[in-house]
């Protein structure tokens, strides 16, 4: 296994700030970036997504002599993710990345790859996995067909989950 048989399936890049603009900068640099460089270097526009934000607090006594006055501080964070999927060429995509940071936004980098194996070996056990795999998206289907016709007969009512002398009233 050589280091070319490796396959950057995905690259999910985790943009975070402390104050928004500076992400929404980073974020128009990142697309000014990708526009530039995607005829010359083929990058595909990554997937987007926001990240929930992050919040601590820190409260602390504000003197040694005022035990009931108190400092509370509320910190946050902004974060975003973009994330590219089977990337040819890494280091065009990470000089985009890295490049289109502002000063004040950090970035967290996560690496996916992927190598085929040898093809020779894997036949036998991939009609295998092919038959396995047709076994269980059939057996899928006659359950979600199952479930389908149980809930045609709840909402028909012919059917109650409780054995009970009432049937449930209808609302």
């Amino acid at each position: 296994m050589a280091a070319t048989d490796y396959q950057l399936t995905r690259l999910r890049v985790i943009y975070t700030a402390r104050e928004k603009h500076q992400l929404n900068q980073t974020i128009d640099n990142l697309r000014r970036t990708i526009e530039w460089a995607k005829a010359e270097h083929h990058i595909d526009w990554p997937t987007p997504r926001r990240q929930a934000r992050r919040q601590w607090r820190v409260t602390y006594i504000k003197g040694p002599f005022h035990p009931k006055s108190y400092r509370h501080w509320v910190f946050s964070d902004y974060r975003y993710s973009f994330t590219f999927f089977n990337v040819k060429d890494p280091r065009p995509v990470m000089s985009a990345v890295l490049g289109s940071m502002s000063s004040q936004t950090f970035c967290e980098c996560q690496f996916a790859w992927h190598h085929q194996g040898d093809p020779n070996a894997l036949s036998a056990s991939s009609q295998l996995a092919l038959r396995d795999r047709e076994a269980f998206i059939s057996r899928e289907v006659r359950e979600e067909h199952a479930l389908g016709k149980l809930l045609k007969a709840l909402d028909r009512q012919d059917l109650n989950w409780f054995h009970m002398k009432y049937k449930w009233p209808v609302l």
